[in-house]
């Protein structure tokens, strides 16, 4: 069993998660719950709870890594300030992992422009561009976009325009 326990933050959305994850990346104590406007009010509950049942408390963890959007703003303020009263009495490093990279870790692509996007609101969602090399790695391709069905076509049309003759798209 691995010695290394990490603390895993999300809470760019509606609904907020935590869990503990060891060096190999593998969750347990798994919470989560559904907490639209209410992240203050709820979040540093659910740490707690994780790390319970986990048997940790934030003296033992060795990071904590949080998702830095996109998002609400003040969700993830929310998110940022309790990992930051967390880890700084034992100066624990934080790691910020953006929804996109969550969401695409693990795929292999070969040949693929990946666009994962996530619900912003209204008719609006959030897109990232990944770029798939031959053997499928990917890497980011340009910045991330927001807006409308038709706003967000184009910048992957755009996107694809970066992109070596033969790529395909693959919307997540």
């Amino acid at each position: 069993m691995s010695t290394f326990q990490g603390l895993a933050i999300e809470c760019s959305g509606d609904h907020i998660a935590t869990c503990v994850f060891d060096a190999k990346g593998e969750a347990s104590a798994l919470r989560e719950r559904a907490s639209a406007r209410e992240h203050a009010r709820h979040l540093l509950a659910l740490v707690e709870e994780t790390l319970g049942e986990a048997g940790l408390s934030a003296r033992d963890l060795a990071g904590v890594a949080i998702d830095v959007g996109p998002g609400s703003f003040t969700a993830l303020r929310v998110g940022l300030g309790t990992a930051r009263g967390l880890t700084q009495p034992f100066d624990t490093p934080i790691v910020g992992v953006t929804s996109f990279a969550a969401m695409i870790e693990g795929l292999s692509a070969p040949r693929r422009l990946v666009v994962p996007l996530i619900v912003a609101g209204r008719d609006q969602l959030y897109a990232g561009f990944y770029r798939g090399d031959p053997q499928g790695k990917l890497s980011i391709l340009r910045g991330p976009a927001v807006g409308s069905l038709p706003v967000i076509e184009a910048a992957a049309l755009e996107a694809l325009a970066l992109c070596p003759r033969g790529v395909t798209p693959w919307f997540v």
